[in-house]
């Protein structure tokens, strides 16, 4: 009896504490005074559609569900469920895109994390004196933004905080900061922007494609500038940086078309990689004397700028540094730098005075590409390398100086170096690369010193007007294609240290009219003398050596094959007449009339032999071969 007593008691009391917590619940604040301080509690208010969890007595706001009939309007109150509403967690408003106002009571002191993000209708909001800390993307995509009020409680404002707020055209930033961080009003609509003196660092694309920002003034206290941070202000017209800024980032102000003069205080050592690239509009830029370096793509693309002052304390100049600079007019490498880097001014179009520093020991890659106005460079003793494409393309540059300090010369070096007359590839120099002098249509002569191994494949294609050329003693192989289109070639000596002569490496040499084969040489690789077409003699000193095909094919009507009588080889080439000489000074046409030599020809398969001497003629007919 006692136990149904009991187990009916027990009903009872469970049933009247549930309808009890269902109306906590209903009412909202019924048990208020009973949540624990240590294990949190989740709270939902149905009036204001707000969630929280309450943690040691406060309050922190998780969610908003907008209730039925909500305009849009949301005042938060500064208490829910008897705890004080002291945070604004974590994404609890994110796309909320019905709330247009929103007030914050003082009673908080963080706003988190995306709290506000992507509330696109939010056009006005209320931040109170309470408020020390704003989170990361805390307001980002607040498209209808235009103002906002900070509080001087503000001690930190994150990443990406105004990030997108398109609308937002102005905005006081508090004095109590001292970071303005990443991207915190990257595509922000801000004219103008007033940043603290107790700001020390900007961080990378702070303000970043804010496109209608026209000023601003970074303060005296400001020591490092992070990457892109003003990057495509493209209303911004001018810029200071002060002596206070020891470290700034890559591209800070890439972009920026409407900057037209720059002025670096004393103070920053380093122009980083792409800092005032493509400032379209930029005349004139003064760099102090505490740079010592340059990076890549530094100004490339400031099309206006025509005059630079580099320093004396500047060692080097970075890939692309001044590429299509194309209003610069000189230029001045000072004596500290020595090194320039790949492709440095790269189209400079009008750039017709170049004087390099005796510090610089190597000339980049396509360092003065396509600068089609420089009429002549001296290369100091200093530089023992030319890169590749170094000077191509400079079809003003009518003389160069290549001193005897350079080793080696890349290739393309001079390629298209159409007004150049005269060169000389001074003994220093044992290596090139592929197409060195290719398509210097004025070069008339060239002179190779003593040191030269290979002349490589290419390097003298298409010099229309190169008449003569001496080979030194030094040079073992002369490269495919190496003299190929050399129109006006009349002669040239090939060395007895040559062993081997490249594919189509005297094509179409028109007028060449005799060539002498050492006897060193053991293989012709085909088509070597293709389209020689006045061409008449081949003398060779040497046993035959590996011929390859059509070595001969279009040569002149007449073209004789010469070579000593006591040379093997030479009875199964049929392919052209053969004269046969026993004097070793037979090379020379001339001096051979009054020396004793056999000629050969085939005709129909059969061939004819022609013993000849000063005096008679002696004809042969010998039986099909």
């Amino acid at each position: 009896m006692k136990h149904r007593r009991f187990h009916r008691f027990l009903i009872v009391f469970i049933s009247v504490f549930m309808a009890v917590a269902v109306l906590a619940v209903g009412k909202g604040n019924v048990l208020a005074d009973t949540y624990s301080t240590t294990d949190p509690t989740v709270y939902s208010d149905a009036a204001t559609g707000l969630r929280c969890v309450i943690l040691d007595g406060q309050a922190t706001i998780s969610s908003f569900t907008a209730p039925e009939g909500f305009d849009g309007e949301m005042s938060i109150p500064a208490k829910l469920g008897g705890a004080p509403v002291t945070d604004i967690g974590l994404n609890a408003f994110k796309a909320c895109t019905s709330l247009t106002s929103i007030t914050i009571p003082d009673s908080v002191t963080n706003i988190g994390d995306m709290a506000f993000g992507d509330c696109t209708s939010l056009t006005d909001i209320t931040i109170p004196g309470s408020v020390t800390s704003i989170g990361n993307w805390t307001f980002s995509d607040c498209t209808s933004l235009t103002g906002i009020m900070i509080p001087d409680s503000v001690m930190s404002i994150g990443e990406n905080a105004f990030h997108y707020c398109s609308a937002l055209t102005d905005i006081t930033i508090p004095e109590g900061v001292t970071r303005i961080e990443d991207g915190t009003f990257a595509y922000c609509g801000l004219t103008s922007i007033t940043i603290p003196e107790g700001v020390t660092s900007i961080g990378d694309d702070a303000f970043n494609h804010c496109s209608a920002l026209t000023s601003f003034m970074i303060p005296d206290c400001v020591t490092s500038i992070g990457n892109w941070a003003f990057s495509n202000c493209t209303a911004l017209s001018e810029i200071t940086i002060p002596g206070s800024v020891t470290s700034i980032g890559n591209a800070v102000f890439s972009n920026c078309d409407a900057i037209t003069s720059v002025t670096i205080s004393s103070g920053m050592t380093s122009i980083r990689s792409g800092l005032f690239s493509y400032l379209r509009t930029l005349t004139s830029v003064s760099i102090p004397d505490s740079v010592t370096s340059i990076g890549d793509k530094a100004f490339i693309g400031c099309r206006s700028l025509t005059d630079i002052t580099i320093p004396d304390g500047v060692t080097s100049i970075g890939d692309k540094a001044f590429c299509m600079c194309e209003s610069l007019t000189s230029i001045e490498i000072p004596g500290s730098v020595t090194s320039i880097g790949d492709w440095a001014f790269d189209s400079c179009t009008l750039l017709s005075s170049v004087k390099i520093g005796d510090g610089v020991t190597s000339i980049g890659d396509g360092t003065f590409y396509y600068c089609d106005a420089i009429t002549s460079i001296t290369i100091p003793d200093s530089v023992t390398s030319i890169g590749e494409q170094a000077f191509s393309g400079c079809d003003a540059l009518t003389s160069i100086t290549i001193p005897d300090s350079v080793t080696s010369i890349g290739s393309w070096a001079f390629s298209g170096c159409e007004s150049i007359t005269g060169i000389t590839i001074p003994g220093s120099v044992n290596s090139t690369g592929l197409c060195v002098f290719n398509d210097c249509t004025g070069l008339t002569s060239v002179t190779i010193s003593n040191g030269l191994t290979d002349i490589e494949c290419y390097t003298f294609q298409n010099c229309t007007d190169l008449t003569s050329v001496t080979i030194p003693e030094s040079v073992t192989s002369i490269g495919s294609e190496a003299f190929s289109g050399c129109e006006s070639l009349t002669s040239i000596t090939i060395p007895d240290s040559v062993t081997g002569i490249g594919f189509k490496a005297f094509e179409n040499c028109t007028a060449l009219k005799s060539v002498t084969i050492p006897e060193s040489v053991t293989y012709i690789f085909a088509e070597a003398f293709y389209n020689c077409t006045s061409l008449s003699d081949a003398y060779f000193l040497g046993d035959t050596p590996s011929i390859y095909e059509e070595v001969f094919t279009g040569c002149a009507s007449d073209f004789t094959i010469n070579y000593l009588s006591n040379r093997s080889g030479y009875e199964d080439w049929d392919e052209y007449p053969k004269v046969a000489y026993s004097d070793p000074g037979f090379s020379s046409k001339a001096s051979a009339q009054d020396v004793n030599k056999t000629l050969w020809w085939v005709v129909g398969g059969i061939v004819f032999v022609a013993l000849i001497s000063s005096t008679v003629v002696l004809v042969v007919r010998r039986k099909k071969r």
